[in-house]
């Protein structure tokens, strides 16, 4: 009996040692796994709106505020090998981006979440860059489709990061000063020709200690604004149409074009 007993232990602790190995071998984010959601919640300043059919009625307009956040798994590994470029995707109902603006709610869609989060460090020469992509998301309460939610931070001084490691803290904005831009995209679902864009600064990103998409959330820290960026003006109906359909390829054409 006692050598069952140890045998059985033995067998236990060989497929204990074995997992971690099997698992890691795949991915390169081998560092522990946090525990729970991480919820970074912003505040932006719309700084341009493209709505010339007027798809959302005048109802966001320049310097109009937006408030939401974004929540992730920081235990999802990366799925690129890259060592540059990180890519996490998440597919859980409880994670993607939930933002307010002119009494609309742009939301990520929790029954089919396509939500993305890449980390690119010294990609191309210095530039180091965060983007959040959700590319499924609910219709607006007027009608009108959501195709695109997204936040895009570049430092072309490749200061701001130093691996593609998923962070678990929210971004300092003063260390992304090349460019600071939140996109929100749509078109009329009867009309798909029919679209509308809206541009801001995030002007304050903060993470609050227990968070879901939902907004429950508790203990809530005061938002610290800081100072908004000045830019050129946004892509135009071209460039729309490429980011509802690539999201991911505005980082590296943007970085190509100087900007």
């Amino acid at each position: 009996m006692k050598k069952k007993i140890v045998g059985i232990f033995m067998c236990m602790l060989m497929i204990a040692t074995a997992l971690p190995v099997i698992s890691a071998s795949n991915v390169k984010n081998t560092s522990p796994v946090a525990s729970g959601l991480i919820g970074i919640k912003i505040q932006a300043k719309v700084f341009s709106v493209d709505d010339s059919d007027n798809l959302l009625g005048g109802a966001i307009e320049v310097n109009d505020s937006i408030t939401g956040k974004y929540v992730y798994d920081p235990g999802i590994p990366d799925s690129n090998p890259n060592p540059s470029h990180g890519i996490y995707q998440f597919k859980s109902s409880s994670c993607g981006f939930k933002v307010k603006a002119g009494g609309l709610d742009f939301t990520t869609n929790p029954s089919d979440v396509v939500f993305n989060i890449d980390i690119y460090n010294d990609y191309i020469s210095d530039w180091d860059e965060i983007s959040v992509v959700s590319a499924n998301n609910l219709q607006l309460s007027n009608g009108m489709l959501v195709t695109l939610i997204q936040w895009d931070i570049v430092d072309n001084n490749g200061t701001a990061i130093d691996s593609d490691v998923l962070p678990t803290t929210a971004p300092v904005l003063e260390d992304w000063p090349t460019s600071n831009q939140l996109i929100l995209l749509g078109k009329d679902p009867s009309n798909p020709t029919k679209t509308y864009a809206i541009y801001a600064h995030v002007t304050s990103a903060i993470k609050p200690i227990a968070i879901d998409v939902n907004y429950a959330e508790s203990n809530l820290e005061t938002l610290v604004p800081t100072l908004p960026y000045s830019y050129s003006l946004p892509f135009q109906h071209f460039w729309m149409k490429v980011l509802e359909r690539f999201p991911c390829a505005f980082p590296i054409l943007r970085h190509l074009m100087g900007y």
